[in-house]
């Protein structure tokens, strides 16, 4: 006698079973997020080439995706750590064409300011001026010429009067005296002083 089936075997045949799993696990289709002009409006980017799903970074020079999360792929990018160092560099450095550019009246006065500044250290020097009257001389400047811009402008002090001529003049006076001394006559003087201290001072003096 044949078997006979059981009434709960009701499973489909094995073609329907696998048409109804590839139906079930079927990939759902991906959406990718897409640049908005508008971002340019608040981070250092720009639309990228040929790819409405990446944005270009100006500070870094490279075409980043935002196609996962969109702002949020921008957002993330301008807080890491690379593209805040080089956003800090390209900021502080000046751009080649304003090195090119034509001075305004605020460059003008500051170049005029400092070529007044060197003079004052140049004559104080020349004329053996202790640089402590720099400090009386900076606030002189501006009452006796009070309609000028350069002297209300005019800051040096005994610091800076000492700064500016130790690294900005020095250099070229030392050169101009050695290349003097090599033609010319000349004498030295020898100071000793602080004979009783551990550290003794000996200065040379040269007289042109």
């Amino acid at each position: 006698m044949a078997p006979t089936s059981s009434s709960d075997d009701r499973s489909p045949p094995l073609k329907k079973r696998n048409e109804a799993t590839r139906r079930i696990t079927k990939p759902k289709q991906v959406y990718k997020s897409s640049f908005k002009a508008e971002w340019m409006n608040d981070y250092p980017i720009t639309r990228a080439n040929c790819n409405k799903h990446a944005f270009y970074c100006v500070p870094c020079k490279k075409t980043i995706s935002c196609g996962h999360q969109g702002l949020a792929d921008v957002q993330r990018h301008v807080q890491s750590g690379s593209h805040i160092s080089l956003a800090r560099a390209l900021h502080d450095n000046r751009k080649g064409s304003n090195m090119f550019a034509p001075a305004n009246a605020e460059s003008k006065l500051k170049e005029a300011t400092t070529k007044a500044e060197v003079l004052h250290t140049n004559f104080s020097v020349q004329h053996n001026l202790a640089f402590l009257s720099s400090d009386h001389m900076t606030r002189l400047y501006p009452k006796m010429f009070p309609d000028s811009q350069i002297a209300k402008s005019f800051a040096c002090s005994r610091t800076k009067t000492s700064c500016v001529l130790n690294d900005a003049m020095m250099p070229s006076l030392k050169d101009y005296l050695t290349s003097y001394m090599k033609e010319n006559l000349f004498s030295l003087v020898n100071d000793g002083s602080s004979d009783t201290g551990i550290q003794k001072m000996n200065a040379v003096c040269t007289y042109i």
